[in-house]
């Protein structure tokens, strides 16, 4: 069965980088992050923002539905803050994911598997991450609006995330929820102090990637407003 959905979404499609290199008890951990992505975005965006379930299949693929396309690129971010943050190989090999964002229109709503769900949201996002090449992050546009500027926008980011240490991603995905830095602090056991999390912020260029975030949810919620 299927349900129609009104308006432009935000469908991201991703797979995780390099997943085929862990031993099974870091493949545990990893599909353990990824099936508890579902919680940290209900809990950042709101359950009508994320109505179903990140779906995970594969083993190391996943995909997720937003009802509100202008929190997309936050989304995006957090997602590969998360993984690179709470899943690494090793000290120095964080595990990351590569990702497709793609706005438009769903035309049927799986009752069961996201994945099973059609539109051109689901069709660009998918084919998107199959010709992503060496890039880890972008943005496709089914449209006419103009926003195909937002694309050098992910390249920038995916430039700086790809260089973030574990412990900058974890910051940062603290970040991207909204919480002060003493709330961040906790996000280690024991608790690291709040001056930690501040350098560990500017070295993960927090500063800018907050401005283009900002920007991108001004911009797409705009957008919005105006569709309704």
């Amino acid at each position: 069965m299927s349900a129609s959905l009104d308006g432009l979404t935000a469908v991201i499609t991703g797979d995780v980088v390099g997943s085929t290199a862990p031993e099974a008890p870091e493949r545990s951990t990893l599909l353990r992050a990824l099936n508890g992505l579902t919680e940290v975005l209900r809990e950042t965006f709101g359950a009508e923002t994320v109505p179903r379930p990140v779906d995970v299949y594969g083993g190391d693929t996943w995909q997720v539905l937003l009802t509100r396309p202008s929190c997309a690129l936050r989304a995006a971010l957090l997602v590969r803050s998360t993984l690179r943050g709470h899943v690494e190989v090793d000290a120095y090999t964080p595990i990351d994911t590569r990702l497709f964002v793609a706005r438009g229109s769903v035309d049927t709503l799986s009752e069961g598997r996201l994945s099973e769900s059609d539109g051109e949201a689901f069709r660009v996002s998918g084919r998107g991450l199959q010709h992503l090449g060496d890039r880890r992050m972008a943005f496709g546009n089914t449209t006419r609006s103009h926003l195909g500027d937002w694309d050098v926008v992910f390249r920038l980011l995916d430039a700086i995330a790809s260089e973030w240490t574990p412990r900058q991603s974890r910051t940062v995905s603290g970040a991207l929820r909204g919480w002060r830095q003493e709330r961040i602090a906790g996000l280690w056991s024991p608790p690291v102090s709040q001056p930690t999390v501040a350098g560990h912020l500017r070295a993960a260029h927090w500063d800018a990637i907050e401005s283009a975030v900002v920007a991108f949810e001004e911009r797409l919620g705009a957008l919005e407003d105006e569709a309704h």
